[in-house]
């Protein structure tokens, strides 16, 4: 899927950013997060913090332990 989105790609950093992203969002559905409700999440965070410091973006990765549980996909 990635190749395909990639092929189109205008610049290398579009690229780069495009899978940045695509690993994000494939992390957060290993670690059983709500794809959208973890993007709000932490774009929402993040743009609280005026300096983020790798100290903050860890703590929004995916595997975080930080992380609410409201951002976890219900069982059924």
């Amino acid at each position: 899927m990635g190749r395909k989105a990639w092929l189109f790609s205008n610049t290398i950093s579009g690229a780069e950013n495009s899978s940045i992203y695509y690993s994000l969002i494939e992390s957060a559905k290993m670690n059983e997060l709500d794809i959208e409700a973890y993007l709000t999440y932490i774009f929402e965070t993040l743009k609280q913090i005026d300096h983020p410091t790798e100290a903050d973006y860890r703590k929004v990765l995916p595997y975080s332990q930080e992380l609410p549980e409201i951002l976890k996909v219900k069982s059924k």
